[in-house]
């Protein structure tokens, strides 16, 4: 099963496969372009050359100085624009922070075989959310959601195994009800994060909410499930799937243990060791 996660729609209608964060507005995209055309095409001072003689790499994308180790005021400016006032995080799709293309949701529905399954996890900010982050542009829901499902079925081939995730209820909702083929999943992290949004508070509240959405089924937060081994019966006879995320499936003794649980699924980042323990495999 691939994952796909942080789907992100620009203004054009194009989907990426970056994290949350949207881009500054025109005026601002036009300063950053200029600011980085005009940083490029200045003559480098070869008496303030890094000891290495080259350019800084993309590891060091995030620092705030040149790689003569001094920063013009224009250029501190439009990199203060890529972080939020409130939290100091970067913007996922600041110009200090998008060094080359991404692959789109299309050419990775083309691309991969057949035989791989995708988690398709759809981003979008919740109220408080938005407002943290001080997100004041982002698509209207439906659009959204119309885009995605267009592209999937544009370009996924028949025999494909799809399911559709998100941590927004209303995204869920309109996955749910605007196409029949593929399940949709609650994602939940059981209250760890508190949200203004009920829903999104419990593994009580995502269960409930499952249900009487019709999904398929909730990810939930593999914690709450290795603490309180019961919930997964609790939710089985709901009638819902269950799987669960977190660190704590890269371990092998708690995967295997969520599977003796009853979970039915376990997304985990090392697939190979993961994969061995579940089968046996010495």
């Amino acid at each position: 099963m691939l994952n796909l996660q942080f789907l992100n729609l620009r203004k054009s209608g194009q989907i990426k496969e970056y994290h949350t964060g949207i881009s500054e507005g025109l005026h601002g995209t036009i300063i950053a372009a200029q600011d980085i055309s005009s940083a490029y095409s200045r003559p480098l001072d070869t008496n303030q050359s890094s000891p290495s003689g080259i350019r800084v790499n993309r590891s060091h994308s995030f620092s705030t100085g040149s790689s003569t180790g001094t920063s013009s005021p224009k250029r501190q400016t439009v990199f203060d624009q890529t972080r939020t006032s409130k939290s100091g995080k970067m913007k996922g799709n600041g110009p200090e922070t998008i060094q080359g293309p991404f692959t789109t949701l299309a050419e990775t529905l083309r691309s991969v075989p057949k035989s791989a399954g995708f988690n398709i996890e759809v981003k979008y900010p919740m109220i408080d959310e938005a407002e943290q982050d001080e997100l004041n542009q982002f698509q209207e829901l439906n659009i959204y959601v119309d885009t995605i499902l267009e592209c999937v079925y544009d370009n996924v081939e028949e025999d494909r195994h799809i399911i559709f995730s998100s941590f927004h209820p209303e995204i869920c909702l309109a996955l749910n009800l605007k196409q029949p083929n593929y399940p949709v999943f609650f994602l939940t992290d059981a209250g760890t994060l508190p949200m203004a949004d009920v829903r999104c508070n419990s593994i009580k509240e995502a269960v409930r909410f499952a249900k009487q959405a019709d999904l398929l089924g909730i990810v939930a937060a593999s914690e709450p499930i290795l603490e309180a081994p019961k919930l997964v019966q609790v939710i089985k006879e709901m009638g819902l799937l269950l799987f669960t995320y977190g660190v704590l499936n890269n371990e092998v003794e708690n995967a295997v243990a969520q599977k003796y649980y009853g979970v039915d699924a376990v997304i985990v980042d090392s697939v190979l060791p993961i994969r061995k323990g579940l089968r046996g495999d010495n």
